[in-house]
Parts: structure tokens; sequence; C-alpha cells
């Protein structure tokens, strides 16, 4: 091994390669800066179902073209987390974690509506509201556009993206930062449904960079990613709680409370 590594001919294999897939990196940043900008400026369009399945058209052509790049390049698969060994573990963790986001994110529901004039009117469970004409069909064209838009989205930011910043960093904590850097780019990509919104999202994709990270494939993660984003957006509708926090109500509830805890203090 030692005489490997003092091998000139051989550091300069590995110099050239490092150098080679520092250049695909510096591409694939790059590329999802300006996917992040085209999916921002999907306001352009009036309906959500519009902006739903353009978003998921520039990933998935994105993805495409990473993938061109990737087979090119001849860079092993594993680095992006496409793999399947110990998929088992990585499932029943993945399951298991979700179940607890799950039961975290329905008690948060029941504290707004307990607690909070603002939801009171609202149901702990809310399913969304469909057209009785092929119902059926609505659905599930939805279940199958939503778990198609959570695996590219993993595909793109923890396989490509924060792979690929795992395998090129070099220190302490490249896990750590590879997934700080994966959630930047991946809340730049929902700014344009509100700060809110994208704020939420950030412990999810930490959640779901963990899980990368853990088991070096995007299994666990895509699957994370579909039951809790299915649960939270179509079995309680979580969006439609953090669309009302804008509510002058909310906020004048929540100063109160501080103002109260201030005066409790002193």
């Amino acid at each position: 091994m030692k005489e490997a590594q003092n091998n000139p001919v051989i550091e300069v294999v590995n110099l050239e390669r490092r150098i080679k897939f520092g250049n695909f990196l510096t591409i694939l940043i790059i590329g999802s800066a300006v996917l992040n900008a085209l999916l921002n400026a999907q306001n352009l369009f009036k309906d959500t179902v519009s902006i739903f399945y353009v978003n998921i058209g520039l990933i998935a052509l994105f993805n495409c073209l990473v993938i061109l790049e990737i087979i090119k390049n001849r860079f092993p698969k594993e680095i992006y987390g496409l793999r399947i060994d110990n998929w088992k573990k990585s499932v029943k963790t993945s399951i298991l974690v979700s179940l607890l986001v799950i039961i975290l994110i329905t008690f948060l529901k029941w504290i707004f509506i307990t607690y909070f004039d603002v939801f009171k009117d609202y149901p702990l469970f809310e399913f969304p509201d469909f057209p009785q004409q092929n119902k059926s069909i609505i659905i599930f064209i939805l279940f199958i556009g939503y778990i198609f838009h959570a695996g590219m989205q993993e595909l793109l930011f923890r396989g490509f993206i924060q792979g690929s910043l795992q395998h090129y960093l070099r220190g302490s904590f490249t896990k750590l930062r590879s997934s700080i850097l994966a959630t930047i780019i991946f809340a730049g990509a929902h700014l344009h449904l509100g700060l809110l919104f994208t704020a939420v999202i950030v412990p999810f994709s930490f959640l779901w960079g963990f899980l990368f990270s853990r088991f070096n494939s995007i299994l666990p993660s895509f699957i994370s990613h579909g039951i809790i984003g299915l649960y939270a957006l179509f079995a309680i509708n979580f969006e439609k709680i953090i669309l009302s926090v804008y509510h002058q109500e909310f906020f004048d509830k929540i100063m109160n409370n501080i103002t109260l805890f201030q005066n409790l203090c002193h």
C-alpha cells in the first residue's frame, strides 16, 4: 500500500481523477444553481398543478444530464448512493425514523389546534378535497407523481450533490459538511414556496442527509421522503398550517406568550 502511495505514476493518475471529479462537481453545483433559479421562476404559472409537474420535469431533465456525465466519466455509481446492499437494515431504519417524525408532526398540529385560535376549527386529520369525478384516478396520479418527485429530489440532492461532496471533500466532518451544503441547495430549490415553508423543510433535509450518509444509499432517504411527504401533505394538510402561520393573530399570540414569559422571569 505504501509503495502504491509513493509511486509517482499512481499519484498522477489519482490527481487526474480528482481534478476530473472536481470539474464535474463544479459543473454540478453551478447547474444546481441554475436549476434552482428555474424552479423559483415557476411563479409565472398561476396554478399549483402546473408548478408541480414543471418542477418534476426540470429535476428529471437535470438528473438525466448528470447521469450522462457520470457515464461518460465512468465514476463509480456507489458514490451517489446507487446501491442496495444492506437494504433490509436501511429500509427498517428509514421506516422507523419516519414513523417517529409522523408522530411528532401530528403532535405539533394538535398543539396548534389546541392552543391557537387561528387553527381551532382545523381537524387533526384533513385529506385534500378532490373532485368526485375521476377521484380515484386523480389520487393515483398525484400519489405516483409525488413518489417520482421525491425520488428525483433524493437522487439529485442526496445522491449526486451530497454523494459527490462526500467523495471530494477532505478533512474532518466531511459527511456533516456535505449534508449542510446539500441542504442549502435543497432549501434554495424550495424558495418559490415561501421562506417559512423553506425553513420548515430544512430539518427534514438534514434527516434525509443523515440516512444517506449512514447507509451510503439513496434508498432510505427516498423511502423516508416519500412517507413523510405523503403524510404531511395528504393526511394532515400541514401545508395549510404553514400558510395560516402568516395570520396576524398567530403572531400576536406568540408575542403575548413571549411577553408573559419575560414578565415571569423578571
